[in-house]
């Protein structure tokens, strides 16, 4: 825990080419260093070749991966972890047996799918021809059939020809359903009637026997062919049970095995030699050191080198909660090498900031429990976030009890006050709990006279609101710059760390000093005493401090000075902002409910009750969105661009995966 990645060493791996298995299968064991590719053929130096059994090991695992797929076992809930010395032994008599039913049920499963879409599409067909007799027959052995419809009657538009004819119709929706049956010595008379006609042709599937038989016989494979697919969908469920764990453990096993095959890939090699680069954790290179050594029989060395490359991976070492609040450190990018990692710090802010935002307690405990229930799981598994689900449950868990502590602190409860206000009895008072009254205790004084109280109505008190969030913003970001001062001492000296960031500190620290003394003016007209001193200091602090930042970063420093100076600090309001239209809404759908509950009735309770019930739901939904977004704005836009870069590469050792598989 803390705001420091984990160090790691680098170290450069040689040896005999013949000891090259060995060495690579102990690092595989190890799991400990991050290899760095070797691209660039020079010196003799030439990429390696990938070792015999690759070709094979690919074929086969392309094969398991196959049938998970056909499966669809990606995400099967294992039922025990199968034991290495079983996969050897097993695998390819499992694959043979696996490979062979599985072919046959999706062989059967795809024929039967294409035969019912057939038989959908016929019955369509047929049923245009439902306004026609069931008697109905399509003889085709000695006429040509015309099916389809018109505007004008069959007799109308045959005229003479009617008679010659064998015609069943039916109007319906003023057009006739019309099948002719036409002696082939008049068919071309026929079709020239039709086109003049405009007659619109069907496609009907030609049948045996009657219409209703033909219905019938499709209806009857129908249902026929339904229940083999439902005996085939058993069969793979039944294979999926059967298999599942097998097949994950076996593209494991497998994967493992084709990772140190093809490591070789990774080196530069001569006749002889191979080289290997690669990033080991500091506390573990001697351990890594020694297994090579005793795994190769001393054919290979491990040397420990300085690193100067700017590509060094970087592995973040967060434990407990604060690791819980790493993917968003994800979603934006990885620390570079020797830059600070910024997820302690919001795994401290972000639930402060949500629980600021939305501070409800009832909004609170129904978040809460929509998290513990496993609601917000299922909703990340529809959005397809299965890989970060479980952080993110952790990440809001800490934002509803923020929440929860912030509703107390404001006193709200779906919108309602729980303290007594200006007479008027809250929650607490009418449960007969306890009796406060909004405002009742001072807790600090921060500017102008305004106090810190216990409970804030953060509706009413507006000034203070402003105010306080206006100093959360300058905490924030003094921290940020600070941290970025560390950054550039730690990346390009001190000397430059004072002039790029702690100019901007000095200058900052004048305008916002200056600000303290200038919003009263702003605000009630008024100015505070004794001021005209720290005045002219503030002006002279904002004066040295751009000079430090010109020679920095040139002039354009002091036209980034009113975003640094206004724009940050006064974009921390939206912690007010957000909040206060939340418990807006809130206020005007408990109106709206109470409006109706004094109408009384059926009716009117009803109405209270949908209403209430709706517009909470959905201002509960917009709390989870508004203030997630709004707090990873704060932290991405204004906090992170003072000090983080990121762009860092992630520490991803070379090693075994053991998810599905152990050694036995």
């Amino acid at each position: 825990m803390g705001l420091k990645t984990a160090k790691l060493s680098k170290v450069i791996i040689t040896g005999s080419k013949d000891r090259l298995r060995d060495a690579v299968s102990v690092l595989h064991e190890k799991n400990a260093i991050h290899i760095k590719d070797f691209t660039e053929e020079k010196g003799g130096l030439r990429i390696g070749e990938a070792l015999p059994e690759a070709t094979a090991l690919s074929k086969r695992i392309l094969r398991v991966k196959s049938i998970i797929s056909s499966l669809d076992i990606e995400g099967f809930a294992l039922s025990k972890k199968e034991a290495v010395s079983n996969v050897e032994k097993w695998l390819d008599s499992t694959l043979d047996k696996a490979d062979e039913e599985v072919t046959s049920l999706f062989k059967k499963k795809t024929s039967t799918e294409s035969r019912l879409d057939e038989l959908r599409r016929e019955k369509e067909l047929l049923a245009q021809l439902d306004s026609l007799p069931d008697s109905l027959r399509l003889d085709v052995s000695s006429v040509t059939v015309f099916t389809g419809f018109m505007k004008m009657s069959p007799s109308e538009a045959l005229g003479k020809l009617f008679n010659e004819c064998k015609v069943e119709s039916a109007k319906e929706h003023k057009k006739w359903t019309t099948v002719i049956h036409c002696p082939l010595a008049h068919e071309a008379r026929v079709k020239e009637l039709l086109e003049i006609a405009d007659f619109e042709y069907m496609d009907i599937p030609r049948f045996e026997g009657t219409l209703a038989q033909a219905k019938k016989a499709n209806t009857d494979e129908h249902a026929k062919l339904e229940k083999g697919l439902a005996k085939v969908e058993e069969g793979i469920t039944k294979s999926r049970e059967e298999y599942g764990n097998f097949l994950l453990a076996s593209e494991e096993h497998l994967a493992n095995k084709l990772d140190i095959a093809e490591m070789p890939l990774h080196c530069a090699t001569t006749n002889e030699f191979f080289i290997m680069e690669g990033w080991v954790p500091s506390n573990r290179v001697e351990e890594v050191t020694i297994s090579v050594d005793k795994a190769t029989d001393s054919h290979v060395t491990v040397e420990e080198v300085e690193s100067t490359d700017d590509d060094a991976p970087v592995l973040m070492k967060n434990r407990g909660p604060p690791r819980q609040f790493q993917p968003l450190i994800d979603a934006y990018s990885n620390p570079k090498a020797k830059e600070v990692d910024p997820t302690f710090l919001v795994a401290i802010f972000f639930p402060i900031f949500f629980g600021f935002m939305l501070g409800d307690v009832a909004y609170g405990i129904i978040v809460l429990c929509m998290v513990l229930g496993g609601i917000t799981d299922k909703m990340f598994r529809m959005f397809a976030m299965d890989s970060v689900g479980p952080q993110l449950n952790r990440i809001l868990k800490w934002s509803s009890v923020s929440t929860i502590i912030f509703g107390f602190f404001y006193g709200e409860f779906f919108g309602f006050e729980l303290y007594n206000y200006h007479g008027e009895a809250g929650l607490l008072s009418q449960w007969g709990i306890v009796e406060i009254e909004y405002s009742q205790y001072a807790l600090v004084e921060i500017l102008y006279g305004m106090e810190i109280v216990f409970p804030l109505h953060r509706v009413h008190e507006i000034e203070l609101m402003l105010v306080l969030t206006c100093l959360i913003g300058i905490f924030h970001l003094y921290i940020a710059w600070f941290l970025g001062f560390r950054n550039v001492a730690v990346l390009h000296g001190v000397k430059d760390a004072i002039f790029e960031k702690g100019g901007w500190i000095i200058a900052l620290t004048g305008a916002w000093v200056l600000s303290i003394y200038v919003v009263p003016i702003m605000m009630r007209g008024w100015a505070m005493p004794n001021t005209t001193n720290i005045i002219y200091i503030s002006i002279a602090l904002i004066v040295v401090g751009m000079i430090m930042v010109i020679k920095a970063e040139g002039a354009t420093g002091l036209i980034e000075l009113p975003t640094m100076w206004l724009s940050n600090t006064l974009s921390y309001t939206r912690l007010f902002a957000i909040g206060a239209s939340s418990a807006g809404i809130a206020i005007a759908f408990n109106n709206m409910a109470l409006a109706q509950w004094e109408i009384g009735g059926g009716k009117g309770i009803a109405m209270a009750a949908l209403i209430f019930f709706m517009g909470h739901f959905i201002n509960i939904i917009l709390g989870l969105i508004g203030p997630t977004l709004h707090s990873l704005r704060l932290h991405y836009v204004e906090f992170f661009t003072k000090f983080y870069e990121g762009g860092g590469n992630r520490y991803t050792p070379f090693g075994k995966r053991r998810k599905c598989t152990i050694e036995h």
